[in-house]
């Protein structure tokens, strides 16, 4: 019999009895040494025990706590990831278990994603396994609408940031009016102009804008606008600022959008349009670590 049969069978008797506290106590004693003694691949079969046990009886937030701790675990006793991929991959497969809705995995997400920064766990990993897109749709389902947008823009998912402003537009808590929701659009297309995605920010803003542009706020035509200007090659960077002077009253409403606006104009341009780079050194993970409010 080995180590993880061994422990399985210590918790026959709390399983039979239902008695999720017990099981999760006596699991987070265990679980330390545990994880010191054993190879990854044990540690995930064991992890992936308790975790469906809790969560079968709808103990999410106990199930949450160890999976929280196994990172912690992984940091102080394997530094070194041995199969980075298939430890991305059994993380995601736990995490997959636990409910959508009424579930707050943010704080999960934000440490995996600070450990993987620091075991230099490529991101091409996260989209292989639609990491992003998991924990996009688990963000805006659970109306968690900042973390939800980010990582909705991460993975370029038009469907997702539609389905956040419809919520936003509902919303009884925030009660956001629809001039907010409008530069919010506006923030999302200038978003995906910086890095030139100019196919997904045209899709994107199409969406909100009618053909009659009379009818939209100016905010959403300085948008579909923009889209449209920097689609032709040989546009010159004066131009460029006369048009964005032109909206200058509506700009000078969201401080972001300037901020957006000048990595614009030095990624097309090469040419500050309002500030010194304000994205130097700032890439998702940057991102990321805000959310966990601290710089660890």
């Amino acid at each position: 019999m080995n180590d993880i049969e061994n422990l399985q069978k210590k918790f026959e008797n709390f399983m039979n009895e239902n008695d999720s506290y017990q099981f999760y106590l006596k699991t987070k004693i265990l679980l330390p040494k545990f994880v010191k003694k054993n190879s990854e691949e044990k540690i995930f079969v064991f992890l992936d025990f308790v975790i469906s046990h809790l969560i079968s009886v709808n103990d999410n937030e106990s199930a949450l706590n160890l999976l929280e701790l196994s990172l912690s675990l992984f940091e102080k006793y394997h530094s070194n990831i041995n199969e980075k991929e298939n430890f991305v991959k059994n993380y995601h497969n736990l995490y997959k278990k636990f409910p959508i809705k009424n579930c707050d995995k943010s704080r999960f997400k934000i440490n995996f994603l600070i450990f993987c920064e620091k075991n230099k766990i490529n991101e091409n990993l996260f989209e292989k396994e639609k990491i992003f897109y998991d924990f996009a749709n688990d963000a805006i389902e659970n109306f968690h609408y900042i973390m939800g947008y980010r990582f909705a823009m991460k993975i370029k998912n038009i469907e997702f940031l539609e389905k956040e402003i419809e919520y936003l537009k509902k919303d009884e808590l925030f009660k956001i009016s629809e001039i907010e929701i409008f530069y919010f659009i506006s923030r999302a297309c200038l978003e995906f102009l910086i890095n030139k995605d100019t196919k997904i920010a045209n899709d994107f803003i199409v969406k909100f804008i009618d053909k009659d542009l009379n009818k939209n706020h100016p905010i959403l035509n300085f948008a579909f606008l923009l889209v449209k200007l920097l689609e032709i090659k040989e546009i010159s960077f004066e131009n460029f600022k006369k048009f964005v002077d032109f909206y200058q009253k509506f700009i000078d409403k969201d401080k972001k959008l300037k901020s957006y606006l000048d990595q614009i104009s030095k990624n097309y341009f090469q040419k500050n349009l309002y500030f010194n780079n304000p994205f130097a050194n700032f890439n998702f993970f940057n991102m990321i670590r805000m959310f966990s409010g601290g710089n660890s």
